[in-house]
């Protein structure tokens, strides 16, 4: 029976003693017990110095008391001899002198020393006493200025205890704001690391690409898709914005523009292809004039009566070929210039420029003025015409015509000159 007994206590003790390695192994009660240790030696510290400062009180007071008492016998003398005595302070309750203490901080802002001072009939005696040094690791407790706590933890008042404070760490729990995680850097502390939610598929729900950010991550999506708000990638309708100038077929993620006959596509523009600077279907005696989108065959006119081409050219200028029987009533020269434009010029677009190389007198519209205005520029050497009213619909024709008067060797000279514009089917 006493074996079994003392088998047990010794389990026990084991027992006993493997949990008290335990505890004693936790930093959470090392640290506690670490500041109950400085806390003791702090309390011991105090104690002295107030000991010692009880000390120099006492040794001052009796300093007072000898000094008192020479000081009422002097007194004595003066009045014998017919002197008034000085007047005495007023002594306080208790028969002692006033003492006044004065706190002065000295020159380290972590540091404060209290400097006690006496006063012995008007005359001020300081007397350093140096008897707490506060370091900026300790905050005082409330009310007191002997208590202090380390910073991090607060003081906690004890009632009945030889310690009327207990320095006792904030039992506040913390944690991480959403997209972060808690990284342990001791049993006490943790750090707040960001999480990548595009490292894994189950927490993001972004389609196509995922970007990540701090605390949170971004939907990105590819070319041709614009991204939802759930962070799916929805198709982009770009022929819905008139991104092609002729067809536009849209596509999963992309679209296909296409130009009519007569233009090639560059991009997403067209633009007319000039079939006269190649091979064309016009015979040898007519002349290919480009058009948009096509060109046309121009065969050659004849000249009016009276008039002839000398240039050798069956497509230039007629001139007159009587000039005695000139009168300066009638042209000297007839000429027939034919343009292709676009399906819409708006009103106050240049349409043509013309240069005649001399200077110009005068100019006078014929036919066409309801649709074009003419002007010169400064030296009067260009011819510019200018839209009144938009030019509209494919396949019309508007005619200019107009006379030209210019002087050569001093003789008034007149030139007529008939402009032909074709609209072509398409506005580009």
């Amino acid at each position: 029976m006493n074996c079994r007994i003392t088998h047990r206590l010794l389990l026990a003790v084991v027992a006993m003693t493997v949990m008290t390695l335990y505890v004693q192994a936790c930093p959470y009660h090392d640290r506690l017990r670490e500041l109950a240790r400085q806390q003791r030696e702090r309390m011991a510290e105090l104690r002295r110095r107030q000991s010692l400062h009880d000390a120099r009180q006492s040794a001052i007071h009796q300093v007072r008391q000898n000094l008192g008492g020479s000081r009422s016998s002097h007194s004595h003398n003066h009045a014998s001899h017919g002197h008034r005595p000085a007047p005495r302070p007023a002594p306080v309750a208790g028969g002692t002198r006033h003492i006044t203490q004065v706190r002065r901080p000295v020159s380290s802002s972590r540091t404060h020393r209290y400097y006690p001072q006496s006063q012995v009939n008007g005359h001020t005696d300081q007397i350093v006493n140096s008897y707490y040094v506060q370091p900026e690791q300790h905050v005082p407790c409330p009310g007191s200025n002997i208590y202090y706590c380390p910073i991090g933890t607060y003081c906690k008042h004890q009632r009945g205890s030889s310690t009327p404070y207990r320095c006792m760490y904030q039992r506040t729990v913390y944690s991480c704001n959403p997209g972060f995680k808690q990284v342990s850097l001791s049993s006490t502390q943790f750090m707040c690391q960001d999480i990548n939610e595009c490292e894994n598929a189950t927490l993001n729900t972004c389609e196509q690409e995922c970007i990540n950010t701090r605390g949170s991550y971004r939907c990105l999506c590819e070319p041709g898709f614009e991204a939802g708000l759930t962070g799916s990638c929805e198709d982009v309708d770009e022929c819905s914005s008139n991104i092609c100038d002729y067809q536009c077929e849209n596509s999963i993620g992309n679209y296909t523009c296409s130009c009519p006959t007569g233009y090639k596509k560059s991009g997403d523009r067209c633009f007319d292809i000039d079939e006269c600077a190649g091979e064309n279907n016009c015979l040898e005696t007519e002349r290919c004039l480009n058009m948009f989108g096509g060109f046309e065959c121009q065969v050659s006119e004849e000249c009016e009566e009276g008039y002839h081409r000398t240039s050798g050219d069956a497509f230039g200028p007629c001139v007159i070929i009587n000039y005695d029987r000139y009168n300066y009533t009638v042209p000297v020269s007839i000429a027939k210039n034919r343009y292709g434009l676009r399906s819409t010029y708006p009103a106050g677009s240049t349409v043509g420029r013309m240069n005649f190389g001399v200077r110009i007198h005068t100019f006078e519209i014929i036919e066409g003025n309801e649709f074009f205005r003419v002007y010169t520029n400064p030296r009067r050497y260009v011819l510019h015409i200018k839209t009144k009213v938009p030019l509209e619909g494919a396949g019309n024709e508007y005619v200019l015509r107009l006379d030209v008067v210019h002087y050569s060797s001093g003789i008034p000279m007149k030139s007529r000159v008939q402009f032909e514009f074709v609209l072509s089917e398409y506005n580009f």
